[in-house]
């Protein structure tokens, strides 16, 4: 998502008179029918899906930011009605949501769907239509309409998608009613907010072994309207002390490049999933094991970007940590530390210095206790 920070600039009454003045009789004269949400699909043929996907996004870009500034002026102004100020921005970010998800399809362009695609540009045509018959309404009668802000749709399709002795990782779907929507989720244990996230994933740690909880999640939006929550009861696994102790873990680290490559594919048992940082050096990344145990094995598996110079620490309480293997000559590939006799709960990769220009990339971090 795309953060704009607006600067604050002084300026006379008569020139914001002047300005106002000029804005309206623009946006009076505008006889816009919006038949590019039309057509917008038929370029994917025309244009091959590549080109198709690139200028739709910058297309989407463009709008989600013309809107953006124009809810940001009728805001600032106290001339316009809340109601008017909120369709502009709930349009701005529809247009945004739609750019978002290009920049998504251009990772896996076969996932495109052009029907799915026709019905959100219909969607936007239809708020773009009542923006502007709603603002010419406004400028021409006087007469300002209350705010009526929707709750957002309830989250679908709750379910725990990974659990450990520790951990749970709740997974859900946006409702189709708000998909369009910038929102956040509110998620809630036993009754108690346990933290929030703009993801359609949240991990909930710190949990007891064997033992059930109830997980509430609500959608939540700018005002702060919360949906009506989708719940579920899930438990989680019984103590684990041998094998695989890092499979579906939590996972921690200082960046990530982007959504797609979080710290949690270190630890997903997904051959095809990575963590990728910033491009810089002086990173980390850490997995949390739940509890202090045994570890007999480490095994880091880093993809061509990866660091030349780094460090291998564990910890019992994230506040101590002790350095258990340190090199400058690392390398692409497996690596592996064996015969281990050490107690720790946490297992930290700190990221001294890359091989390239790039990031620091880590495939897979496997902690093991092989006693049986």
């Amino acid at each position: 998502m795309t953060t704009y920070h607006q600067e604050k600039f002084e300026y006379s009454d008569k020139y914001a008179m002047d300005f106002d003045r000029y804005f309206r009789n623009h946006m009076s004269n505008i006889n816009d029918s919006f038949l590019q949400y039309d057509e917008l699909a038929k370029y994917a043929n025309v244009l091959g899906t590549t080109k198709f996907i690139n200028r739709s996004t910058q297309f989407f870009g463009i709008l989600s930011l013309s809107r953006l500034l124009t809810s940001m002026y009728l805001q600032n102004s106290k001339l316009y009605s809340d109601s008017l100020v909120y369709e502009a921005q709930q349009l701005a970010k529809s247009l945004e949501s739609v750019k978002n998800n290009f920049i998504k399809i251009a990772f896996n362009p076969a996932s495109m769907n052009l029907d799915a695609l026709r019905q959100r540009f219909q969607k936007i045509k239809l708020m773009e239509e009542s923006f502007l018959h709603h603002f010419m309404h406004e400028i021409r009668t006087g007469e300002k309409r209350d705010l009526q802000v929707i709750p957002p749709g309830k989250p679908i399709r709750l379910r725990c998608h990974r659990q450990t002795d520790s951990s749970l990782t709740m997974v859900w779907e946006k409702s189709d009613d708000c998909q369009d929507e910038m929102i956040d989720y509110v998620v809630t244990l036993n009754n108690t907010v346990v933290g929030s996230c703009g993801k359609l994933e949240y991990v909930i740690d710190n949990l007891e072994a064997k033992t059930s909880y109830e997980v509430e999640v609500q959608a939540r939006n700018q005002f702060g309207t919360r949906s009506e929550a989708a719940v579920i009861v899930v438990s989680t696994e019984p103590f684990q002390s041998t094998g695989n102790l890092s499979q579906y873990r939590p996972a921690y680290a200082s960046s990530s490049e982007q959504e797609d490559f979080d710290a949690v594919n270190v630890t997903d048992q997904n051959s095809f999933t990575r963590w990728s940082s910033q491009y810089k050096d002086e990173q980390w990344i850490y997995v949390d094991l739940g509890y202090v145990k045994q570890i007999t094995r480490i095994m880091l598996h880093w993809e061509h970007a990866c660091a030349k110079e780094y460090q291998v620490l564990i910890s019992k309480d994230l506040a101590t940590w002790n350095l258990i293997y340190e090199t400058s000559e690392g390398f692409s590939g497996i690596c592996e530390l064996t015969n281990m006799q050490a107690a720790a709960r946490y297992v930290r990769v700190n990221c001294v210095q890359r091989t390239s220009i790039y990031e620091f990339s880590l495939w897979e971090i496997g902690v093991f206790n092989d006693l049986q």
